[in-house]
């Protein structure tokens, strides 16, 4: 009966896992060096003078070495003003591709196979994972893309950093955006009707 209700409790804990994203992904991110928990918010510097803000829900680790400082992102949202004192390159890695910083500031948001960038100040360059294609954003805007492409370059949006701040910006954005937003925020289901 044990081995029964073991049985039955991982594969519960496996399908949970399978139906939220990638199970891969969702085992990677639990045992993420840096984590923040649905609504919550973290500040962390790195050793390399590197400041990070986690949004939440979010999962990342940090892996640094003599030759490369990297950052993982697994799922959720950071925003980085990386460290000026060393001389290592810093790469920050999702599932979409690789983004290298060019002594800057800017936000990070896994949604899906997609990945965001807001750069606020500097440049980011940002390669595909797939096909290898590469994007300059510069201060001021920001992309999204996948595995195998970059969208336009647009303006940054300010939402995108002001979360570090404890504020929720609305402007420019429909009802039904405002709350998928602030579901990510809290548990459960929160909707709006059509």
């Amino acid at each position: 009966l044990l081995n029964q209700l073991g049985v039955l409790a991982g594969v519960g804990v496996l399908g949970w896992l399978g139906w939220r994203s990638n199970a891969l992904d969702s085992l990677q991110a639990m045992r993420a060096q840096y984590r923040t928990a649905v609504g919550e918010r973290r500040n962390e510097w790195l050793s390399d003078g590197t400041q990070l803000w986690l949004n939440s829900g979010s999962a990342l680790d940090v892996q640094f070495d003599d030759n490369r400082r990297e950052l993982v992102l697994f799922g959720g949202e950071v925003l980085i003003e990386t460290g000026h004192r060393d001389t290592r390159p810093l790469r920050v890695r999702t599932r979409a591709g690789l983004l290298e910083p060019l002594g800057t500031r800017f936000s990070v948001r896994e949604d899906g196979p997609s990945t965001q960038l807001n750069v606020y100040q500097g440049a980011v360059r940002i390669t595909c994972q797939d096909s290898r294609r590469d994007v300059t954003v510069q201060a001021g805007q920001q992309v999204t893309f996948n595995a195998s492409d970059a969208g336009p370059v647009t303006r940054a949006k300010a939402r995108r950093e002001a979360w570090s701040r404890g504020l929720l910006l609305a402007e420019d954005m429909s009802l039904g955006q405002f709350i998928k937003e602030l579901g990510g925020y809290r548990r459960g289901h929160l909707g709006v009707d059509p």
